[in-house]
This record gives structure tokens, sequence and C-alpha cells, in this order.
């Protein structure tokens, strides 16, 4: 929950970090929740300074992450819109949210190469769910196209070292 997060990143005292949040995003996109509770939003996006803000959440692009950004937040991947998961096609949808994150942590590349990367992950599985099953392609296009990358794209997993 909220004052959980604020104060385990305020006890750290941190330079700089990665933070990754795999959950749901408000309809709005004003806030990270867990158990319809927020987590993060304007009360604690302060504390994100210096980070690199990954969140496959809905929404979370569309005010979460300029809120953010303007509290000198380095860069935000997320969804700016309401994203959907096919159940039979989970397997998929975790593949594509996790590519970006993987690449940046297993390489020297920068994070605007990661997002590139994982931008044409999810091409390359949009064309082999389009032969396997046209109509549910359709779901992973629109997660695809509300995918966003706010910030310094030249970060590489370097500066958090």
């Amino acid at each position: 929950h909220h004052a959980y997060v604020s104060q385990k990143i305020e006890q750290q005292n941190f330079e700089n970090f990665i933070f990754v949040g795999y959950s749901h995003g408000e309809q709005t996109g004003k806030s990270l929740l867990c158990n319809k509770s927020a987590y993060v939003d304007e009360y604690n996006v302060h504390l994100f300074k210096n980070t690199l803000f990954y969140a496959m959440a809905c929404s979370t692009g569309a005010k979460l992450a300029h809120q953010l950004i303007e509290k000198e937040c380095w860069t935000f991947i997320g969804f700016n819109k309401v994203v959907q998961v096919v159940k039979d096609y989970q397997h998929i949808a975790q593949r594509c949210d996790n590519w970006g994150i993987m690449l940046f942590l297993g390489t020297d590349i920068s994070i605007g190469e990661a997002f590139s990367n994982m931008k044409q992950e999810f091409t390359k599985q949009i064309d082999i769910l389009e032969d396997e099953d046209f109509g549910s392609a359709s779901w992973l296009v629109g997660n695809r196209d509300a995918l966003v990358l706010y910030g310094n794209k030249n970060l590489t997993r370097q500066d958090f070292m």
C-alpha cells in the first residue's frame, strides 16, 4: 500500500534506482493500484527522483508518468491507455511486457533502444498471433500502441551502478 512503498523508499535513501511495477493502473491514469488502493500517486511521486520507472499497468502513462517526470524521474515506460490480456495468450503478454526491462538489465543498450526492441517484439508476437488467431491479435496491437516512453532515452544500466 501507499504508506509501505513510500516508507521503504524513504528508508533506503537511494541516490537512483529502478522501479518496476506490475499491477493495475487507475483508469484516469493518476496512480498505480494494488487491491484497489493506490501505492504510487501524486502524493509520493517526488520519491522517484532519478529513477527508471517501468510500469506495466493500464493508463499510468496518461497522467502519472508526467507527474513523475515533473518531479525529476529520469525515464518512464508504461501504457497510456487501458490495455487488455486474452487469457489464452497471457504468456505472450508477459513476454512482451518483460522484454524491455530484461534487455535493459541484461545488456549494455540504452533504455531507448530497449524500448524500440520491446515495440519490435510486440510486432513480432502480433504477426505470430495473427497467423494463429487473427481476431485475438487486435488486443496485442492495442497494447503495443499504448506503450510510451517519456524522459531520458539514453540511460543505461551503468547509470544505476
